[in-house]
């Protein structure tokens, strides 16, 4: 009984083993195939993806500007068109792009009638 006993925890420890080498074998592949997934395919199109990351912050200033197009526009309604529609940036980077825009007199901020709007100053 004992002999038999010892036989099965020797077999269990055994499959223990076998399942975590199979368990690490499997985690490597995954990760393996993720990156080479997530890997640009091709040198032009990682060219265009890394320009755009760059440039995404002139981009957006450019959008939120013309979208004021020498006119009052209302805070949350740019918000609106640039972070919900546009999905351009997030809403915590569009306001951080309202504040860099208002530091470097691209734009005034004003309070009417309880709402923020945004004005963009003559150059």
């Amino acid at each position: 009984m004992d002999a038999e006993l010892q036989k099965l925890r020797k077999e269990h420890s055994e499959l223990v083993q076998k399942m975590e080498t199979m368990q690490t074998q499997l985690i490597e592949q995954v990760v393996k195939a993720t990156i080479r997934n997530l890997a640009p395919k091709d040198p032009i199109q990682a060219e265009v993806l890394w320009r755009l990351r760059r440039t995404r912050r002139e981009f957006v200033y450019k959008k939120i500007i013309e979208l004021l197009n020498n006119n009052h526009r209302e805070i949350a309604e740019l918000k609106y068109l640039i972070v919900n529609q546009g999905k351009y940036c997030s809403k915590a980077t569009f306001y951080r792009y309202i504040e860099n825009l208002q530091i470097n007199n691209r734009i005034s901020i004003a309070q009417i009638n309880d709402k923020l709007m945004a004005v963009p100053k003559q150059q």
